[in-house]
């Protein structure tokens, strides 16, 4: 009998125990969903601007702090771009000027202005830094023929010196000219010319017009 009364009496206890949790865990699911979360929001500080972003909507975020940081992005990005078109386009301009300055430094000192020669014994003291056109204009004017071979073996001369197939300097003799060219078919064709010319101008062999256009037509040959 004590023992059945004793069964009873945990058993008993033990439902006084569970309607007692029961009623504990339905006030407290009561209580969550009274509760006013508004609050901690406004008893925020005024200067907590981070807390407060923090419950700002999804929808608020996506329309205003992706966006913008999208455009900010963006316009970081094209001014990068900008800038590099623009170093680009000021160093393809300085390689420009350079070689622009370059090849006009090099036309001016190719065309520099030749003081006009006086005579032939001017020029064959200065040939290099001497214009030879007045003098050949006269020749020519005057039919002198001997005068003309002269003039353009002149000329050769200079431009050979120019080519680098000899180094003039005045009163070296054609022999030592003939020397210094290093190459066969521009010596071959230099002698023809030379062997003219001595025999006119040093031997007073005489030269017509058809004699002379012949021997002329060889020298633009070698000069060119």
């Amino acid at each position: 009998m004590k023992r059945s009364s004793f069964l009873l009496f945990l058993l008993l206890s033990f439902q006084l125990f569970s309607s007692n949790t029961g009623l504990d865990s339905s006030f407290y699911a009561q209580q969550l969903e009274e509760y006013d979360y508004s609050k901690e929001i406004s008893d925020l500080p005024e200067d907590t601007t981070v807390g407060r972003a923090q419950f700002h909507p999804i929808d608020e975020l996506k329309e205003e702090d992706f966006e913008s940081q999208t455009l900010t992005q963006g316009e970081d990005e094209s001014s990068g771009l900008f800038t590099t078109l623009l170093i680009i386009v000021l160093v393809f301009g300085i390689i420009g000027y350079l070689i622009w300055r370059y090849q006009n430094s090099g036309k001016n000192l190719a065309t520099k202005e030749l003081q006009a020669a006086t005579s032939v014994e001017h020029a064959e003291k200065d040939l290099l830094n001497v214009s030879l056109d007045d003098l050949i204009r006269n020749a020519e004017r005057s039919e002198d023929y001997r005068l003309l071979v002269h003039l353009h073996f002149l000329e050769l001369l200079r431009a050979l010196h120019e080519a680098k197939h000899i180094s003039w300097v005045p009163y070296k003799t054609n022999g030592q000219y003939l020397y210094e060219i290093s190459d066969a078919e521009v010596r071959r064709q230099y002698f023809d010319i030379v062997v003219v010319f001595d025999r006119v101008w040093y031997g007073y062999k005489e030269i017509n017009a058809a004699n002379f256009d012949i021997w002329f037509n060889r020298v633009n040959r070698l000069k060119s």
